[in-house]
């Protein structure tokens, strides 16, 4: 849309006027609405307001509006800093890649295409990590970074010395904005080659601290802990190096653990933790026993047990790993339960803040909080 909808912006206006004759506070309600519109809307609902004697709140409003430009123009340095800031993350980037092997020659193909690091940096998880995480590795975290970059360099089929030699290459031409190549769509390689690393112990206890770090990284080093021969122990080692309770790392870390025991003794380990005082550990267990319905090894004591916890958060992650599963007469009752009121009060999956059941997003972090009734609903209309 160019411009704003006439009929959109004759209805607001309409509303508005109608507001202005109420009361002082239906015209502050109104006069919210200037700006929401059109120039001439705006205006109508402003010679509304000045008919009605509220000449002073549209002086208060334009005061107010004045002062959001002037505070958006403002911020134009903050776009500059934040820019050079993520110019030195990706430059910090380039230099750990850069020396995981001595360079290689690079052809005319190679300096083109840049497979290698594009692949990489996919590998890695880079381009789709959340905002900020790439700076805070990079600025905060350098020799998790370095650990990280060695770790997938090592478990991965890169071609290692053209890999440093593409990650030297951009370096060299940083001011020809070469870099924007790295966001050519690349593909992420299995971090899963246990076979060629000389001290497997010291490797996996590696992975392992990389997991307290930020998400792409943890989520990435999860994946590949599993794929560990199975004389490494990995659930033990794990499970005596958990992160602390009260965070997604927490809840990340015990999925390592039931995913690489035998199932027996992981269902044994999941009833143990689903009387955890921790939400996130509980929420884990809650993934776990939804994703084995409709297995040999189902449980639904243990999923039940998930439905009925008194934090919504725990529910709504047994109900999210429910989609398209086969529900039992009794896992349909139980799933129908989850959703009735009052909402049990619920810990944030992002900053861990305590919120009401009838909050629907956090109070400290504004993240939408569980959908139970959504959720339910979906499961049962099949």
């Amino acid at each position: 849309m160019l411009g704003v909808d006439r009929r959109w912006g004759d209805a607001v206006s309409a509303a508005a006027e109608a507001l202005v004759t109420e009361s002082e506070t239906e015209a502050r309600i109104a006069v919210e609405l200037i700006g929401k519109t059109g120039m001439s809307h705006s205006e109508r609902i402003k010679d509304a307001l000045h008919r009605a004697g509220y000449a002073d709140l549209v002086r208060e409003q334009e005061k107010k509006t004045l002062e959001e430009t002037r505070k958006a123009f403002d911020r134009g340095p903050d776009w500059k800093e934040r820019f050079r800031h993520w110019s030195e993350t990706e430059t910090i980037f380039l230099e750990t890649i850069a020396a995981v092997a001595p360079s290689a020659p690079l052809g005319i193909r190679e300096r083109r295409g840049l497979d290698e690091l594009v692949d990489f940096y996919y590998t890695l998880g880079v381009p789709e990590s959340y905002g900020g995480e790439a700076d805070w590795l990079a600025h905060e975290l350098p020799e998790a970074l370095c650990l990280y970059v060695e770790s997938v360099a090592a478990l991965s089929d890169f071609d290692l010395p053209k890999l440093a030699a593409e990650a030297a290459f951009v370096l060299e031409r940083s001011d020809e904005d070469t870099s924007s190549l790295l966001y050519i769509p690349g593909k992420s390689r299995e971090m899963a080659d246990w076979s060629q690393i000389t001290d497997p112990e010291r490797m996996r206890d590696g992975l392992i601290s990389l997991l307290k770090t930020v998400r792409f990284v943890a989520h990435t080093v999860a994946w590949s802990l599993l794929q560990a021969p199975a004389g490494l122990e990995v659930a033990d080692a794990v499970r005596m190096n958990l992160p602390k309770a009260g965070s997604w790392r927490r809840q990340l870390a015990v999925l390592v653990v039931l995913d690489a025991l035998p199932i027996q003794d992981a269902l044994a380990q999941a009833g143990t933790w689903s009387k955890d005082p921790d939400p996130f550990t509980r929420s884990a267990v809650a993934h776990y026993a939804a994703v084995l319905v409709g297995t040999k090894w189902e449980d639904d004591e243990l999923l039940i047990r998930t439905l009925e916890d008194h934090d919504g958060e725990v529910r709504d992650e047994a109900l999210i790993r429910l989609k398209e599963k086969p529900l039992g007469a009794v896992l349909g009752t139980a799933v129908e339960s989850a959703a009735e009121e009052p909402f049990p009060d619920w810990t944030c999956l992002q900053c861990a803040t305590p919120n009401s059941g009838e909050q629907h997003s956090c109070g400290e972090c504004k993240t939408v909080g569980p959908e139970l009734k959504r959720h339910v609903g979906e499961l049962l209309a099949g």
